[in-house]
């Protein structure tokens, strides 16, 4: 008796496993990632942030959020916002076609996971270079391109 519930223990744990993973949708935060260029005095320099609005719109059957709901996507922005994070070095003098190293820094991943059940996807240390384009806004901004 006791062998056979083993038996169905260990037939049922690849089950568990995979039930525990379905739902999770696994989003490339690169793809939010931008560039905004500054000058001051002469100098131009760089500004590494994520699109969290475009992350969080593009993603919202995802996030769970009906878009009419501005008050659930604000708090997702937000909630996003404060656990994504992600900084580039060497941003000094930067122009078209330059290269920089970004860092990611993704905190409470598994209570962000639990609560809306998605990922982020990205490589710490990865070079891209720089493509100039314009936000929205008219704003400048540098989009990553990223290198093999």
């Amino acid at each position: 008796m006791t062998r056979n519930i083993c038996i169905l223990v260990l037939l049922m744990l690849p089950l568990a496993a995979l039930l525990t993973g379905c739902g999770t949708k696994t989003i490339d935060a690169t793809d939010y990632a931008r560039i905004k260029m500054q000058e001051w005095e002469g100098k131009t320099s760089g500004y590494c942030y994520v699109d969290y609005e475009h992350l969080v719109g593009d993603h919202l059957d995802a996030f769970g959020i009906k878009a009419e709901d501005a008050a659930a996507v604000d708090a997702a922005v937000a909630d996003t916002a404060m656990r994504l994070h992600v900084t580039a070095e060497d941003t000094e003098d930067l122009k078209n076609g330059d290269v920089v190293m970004i860092q990611w820094r993704f905190e409470d991943a598994e209570d962000f996971r639990e609560k809306y059940h998605i990922a982020f996807s990205f490589q710490n240390r990865q070079k891209y270079q720089l493509q100039s384009g314009t936000d929205e806004s008219g704003y400048a901004i540098m989009q990553l391109i990223p290198i093999e």
